[in-house]
């Protein structure tokens, strides 16, 4: 068959063109005729107007190669199976004067009841009745614009659920459906390419609109169709034998008229994009100075959760007018280096502030990458996820807390935008980042390049071995904001044998602590949870005093010392969980022990004035959740040291530089004063005795030997206060405890801190008991 070079383009009215000279061999061609179809909506090529090779345009052949322009093939249909040799065409024979039904007289959009829609359909007919049978169409942007500017800005806000069984019974096939298939979309969308606005209700599938009464939602839907709908502005293809119709699912909405006798067969294929999700339309984009205005505002409020429930509806227009571009680099980063490191088929990624998804559409269109988990403070902004089904899993969790996820769960952590000052802060994420990690896996962060606490944090756990810098990448982030700039860093977690032998080196530098004090509270037949377990050496002697013993810690490693340590005992057990959220029913217990663990709260910046703000707040929760595991009756035990025996009985301390102790004593001082005598009294507790053991629970040699460990890494990891220090106040301790090696005072030092212990102690421990209610 000849080849015809020219593509001709005549436009039809009310909208949409009809081309003829068309070579679906021809790359430029098969270009235009796409933009054409994202511009128009309706594509129509008569009988003549066109081939595929050898193949006239109304074989399947050509069918297959116009629907592949738009996406994949779509080989799934609920009602109506491809019955090609292929498997992809499917032929739709209805008969207008017999008890077959024929199409709808409703019009909608093809799978609106599923999270990716169709993207475009291509239809030809081959047997069709003497007349009738109309194909119309809706431009969904002109219905859009035939609403009241009030009913725009109304529905922006607006998200709506979309049935497949309502949607066939409401013409009535309900017999055709058995399982229902749902969806929730926006009222009205982005169009995928051109970016105009689309109404995408439709009275076929579009149910009722979420957060609204029946009526209400039935009220306003009827509203919005009897606006939308411009009978002058409706496109109604007649039919001749071997056209071929194409349509833009997205911008179009369509119906087939039942109005014919007689056999009907036409053969359509459908395309669509797997990763494709629909994305809100807003309003009218402004300048490009609002979208950085309306970043700038959200990022910088305190409350970050209430701030980001406001932000989640414009999220996306906002950032994609700013030129924000730090997903795409950072996505495109992960990818390459999960290629070149992490070489598994499905790699499992964790992204954090995942916020409405647009990490998840980069990584699944861009990477094919699916096997996705969120985690994001604020539901609101997940919902935009969830509706597109964008992640495997969801997370509604605060980074600033311990995650309460299991150790090496991930090949890679991925957080973008969320490292910020009044959001995400160091410590304690960036290690729990790691920890969740598996070994060898990747965490990939980006931050500001004047966030500071981050690259410390990243140097300090370089530092401690627990990860390794393997890339780095300084850059612009918003295209419209040139001053400022951020930077990615991709870890490499070191795993299991650092987290191993640092629970290995906590074990062995420290004994329990206040044991026959401890026991003292216990009654005969309590159950009792240890809280901040560490490697299980106070549940051991728990285990004789009570009936059960329950033990729980954030530290894997420590959770596996723990219980190889108790594995001669049935009943003692113990699992990895946080004491801010405990997996446990109401009125569990009878007694809580909370030995040495407030002060390992630290879910904010530890070099950060608000520190002791942010400790307060995870203390409130850690006894509020003790409470709640409580019985009424049940006792509180919590062990901690003073300001004054901190300064006293432990050597260390006292080489550090001046600058941290303020950080320290904010850190170690929690129950100490008002503020705690208050939280106790508020939560229902009363004090019913404390008692300062006479024993250290440090394992110590009375030479330089324990003053020479401390330059081990490893071993002032099992002391929470080193976290408290500075790169440089951390190397101001070094160069001081290489100074006292030096000049042999190292014994002195050590034995002035036995004397503190002997005459202050080392911690304190404290009892409460719970009112009954």
């Amino acid at each position: 068959m000849k080849t015809l070079s020219t593509l001709a383009v005549h436009q039809i009215k009310p909208f949409g063109v009809k081309l003829t000279n068309v070579d679906l061999n021809s790359p430029e061609q098969c270009d235009r005729i796409r933009e054409l179809l994202y511009e128009n909506g309706v594509v129509l090529i008569p009988p003549d107007g066109g081939s595929f090779g050898d193949q006239p345009i109304q074989a399947d052949a050509s069918l297959l190669k116009l629907a592949g322009l738009f996406g994949k093939i779509e080989n799934y249909h609920p009602v109506n199976a491809p019955k090609d040799s292929t498997g992809k065409v499917q032929i739709l024979e209805t008969m207008g004067d017999t008890g077959i039904p024929a199409d709808s007289f409703l019009f909608h959009s093809d799978m609106s009841w599923r999270v990716n829609p169709s993207r475009a359909s291509v239809l030809c007919g081959f047997i069709l009745p003497p007349s009738g049978g109309n194909t119309c169409f809706q431009n969904a942007n002109q219905m859009y614009r035939n609403l009241s500017p009030e009913l725009r800005e109304q529905l922006h806000g607006i998200s709506a659920l979309h049935s497949l069984q309502k949607g066939y019974a409401r013409v009535n096939r309900p017999d055709d459906v058995t399982n229902d298939v749902q969806a929730i979309h926006p009222a009205v969308i982005k169009h995928p390419d051109t970016g105009v606005p689309l109404l995408y209700l439709n009275p076929n599938f579009t149910v009722s609109l979420v957060g609204m009464s029946e009526q209400e939602s039935t009220e306003l839907m009827n509203r919005v169709f009897e606006q939308a709908n411009g009978p002058d502005q409706v496109l109604c293809h007649s039919w001749t034998k071997g056209d071929v119709v194409i349509w833009d699912n997205f911008g179009v909405q369509h119906l087939a008229r039942a109005d014919y006798l007689g056999l009907r067969r036409m053969h359509r294929v459908v395309a669509h994009d797997p990763h494709l999700r629909t994305e809100r339309y807003v309003g009218e984009t402004g300048d490009v100075k609002e979208g950085i205005s309306n970043i700038e505002h959200y990022i910088k409020q305190d409350d970050h959760q209430a701030s980001y429930q406001e932000w989640a509806l414009r999220y996306e227009q906002d950032v994609n007018q700013a030129g924000y571009k730090i997903p795409a680099i950072a996505t495109d980063i992960l990818a390459q280096y999960l290629g070149k490191l992490v070489q598994t088929d499905e790699p499992r990624i964790l992204d954090v502030a995942a916020g409405t998804g647009q990490n998840a559409l980069l990584l699944m269109r861009n990477h094919g990458l699916t096997n996705l988990e969120a985690m994001d403070v604020s539901t609101e902004m997940l919902f935009e996820a969830r509706r597109r089904e964008l992640y495997c899993k969801y997370h509604v969790e605060d980074a600033n807390q311990p995650l309460p996820i299991p150790d090496r769960q991930y090949d890679a952590v991925l957080c973008v935008g969320g490292l910020l000052a009044s959001h995400i802060r160091a410590q304690p994420a960036l290690e729990e980042f790691i920890r969740v990690t598996k070994d060898g896996g990747l965490v990939v962060l980006s931050m500001r390049e004047a966030e500071s606490e981050y690259t410390a944090e990243v140097s300090r756990l370089v530092t401690t071995g627990v990860a390794e810098v393997v890339h780095e990448h300084s850059f612009v982030g918003i295209e419209t904001n040139q001053e400022v700039r951020h930077h990615i860093f991709v870890l490499r977690a070191l795993g299991d044998n650092n987290s191993d032998q640092s629970a290995a080196q906590y074990n062995q530098a420290r004994s329990p602590f206040g044991v026959q004090e401890i026991l003292g509270f216990v009654r005969p037949g309590d159950v009792v949870l240890d809280a901040g377990c560490g490697t299980g050496q106070h549940a051991r002697y728990l285990a004789e005093a009570a009936s059960n013993v329950v033990g729980i810690d954030t530290d894997s490693a420590r959770i596996a010392i723990a219980k190889e340590h108790c594995q001669d005992l049935d009943n003692a057990s113990f699992e990895v969980a946080s004491v801010t959220k405990l997996p446990f029913e109401d009125g569990s217990f009878e007694l809580v022990l909370l030995a040495q663990v407030l002060h390992h709260l630290g879910g904010e910046d530890v070099h950060s004035a608000e520190t002791s703000t942010s400790l307060r707040e995870q203390c409130e929760r850690a006894i509020a959740e003790a409470k709640r595991v409580l019985k009424p009756g049940g006792r509180l035990v919590l062990v901690t040291t003073s300001r004054e025996q901190r300064r006293q009985a432990y050597w260390h301390f006292n080489l550090f530089p001046e600058s941290a102790w303020e950080r320290l004593d904010s850190v170690w001082s929690l129950t100490e004063g008002v503020w705690f005598t208050s939280l106790i009294e508020k939560m229902g507790f009363t004090i019913t005795g404390n008692v300062t053991p006479a024993e250290s629970h440090w394992i110590e040699a009375q030479d330089e030997q324990m003053v020479r460990l401390s330059l081990d890494p490893g071993w002032r990891s099992t002391d929470v206060a080193f976290a408290l220090l500075t790169p440089d106040e951390m190397s101001q301790f070094v160069a001081q405890v290489e100074a006292v090696l030096g000049d042999g005072s190292a014994k002195e030092l050590i034995n002035g801190a036995l004397a503190g212990r002997a005459s202050h102690g080392e911690a304190t421990v404290y009892a409460y008991d719970l009112k009954s209610e």
